[in-house]
């Protein structure tokens, strides 16, 4: 948490320094469970099909972006990997679909999502006294502010950023902080 000694009017916050999150994604029961999901749109996979795909994709993502700036730890767009895993197997859908696939994805993988002790008094105290709150994650943003409303603290905020460098090079929070 970023917080001056003395007199401040915001304080940004890390997502992992808020929630406690644990998945488990190399559950075959998740994969099986996918593999039905995508089924029902129409793009068949088995489950190792499916998983041995998914971590392709993931693979083929970092290693663009990865490409395009080598000094960027790459955090591939997920949702994205989802979309191409329906053009795969020949199967049109949204954007929207493709990230709800991976918000079904995150969902079932979860095993507890939970907020640090204090963590929503704290940012309920700082709102209170008029303080201006950021989050910063290099989390997925199709995930993010769903455990956020899920954990009921998404409100709390006012900029919750994915991209933490977006946040830092911007005027209007850096004048906060």
């Amino acid at each position: 948490c970023i917080i001056s000694p003395t007199n401040f009017s915001a304080a940004a916050f890390m997502y992992g320094t808020l929630i406690d999150i644990h998945t488990e994604e190399d559950d075959h029961n998740l994969w099986e469970f996918m593999a039905k999901y995508y089924a029902y749109k129409g793009a068949r996979y088995g489950s190792w099909e499916l998983r041995w795909r998914y971590g392709a994709l993931i693979h083929d993502e970092e290693e663009r972006l990865l490409h395009e700036n080598p000094k960027q730890i790459p955090e591939p767009q997920v949702e994205r990997v989802f979309m191409r895993l329906y053009e795969e197997k020949g199967v049109r859908v949204s954007i929207q679909e493709a990230v709800d696939a991976a918000q079904v994805f995150r969902s079932f993988s979860l095993r507890y999502v939970r907020l640090y002790y204090g963590a929503k008094e704290l940012l309920a105290h700082l709102k209170k006294k008029g303080k201006k709150l950021y989050v910063l994650s290099n989390a997925q943003q199709v995930f993010t502010a769903s455990e956020l409303r899920y954990l009921g603290i998404y409100d709390y905020f006012d900029k919750v950023a994915v991209d933490v460098r977006e946040v830092l090079c911007q005027r209007s929070i850096q004048q906060h902080l």
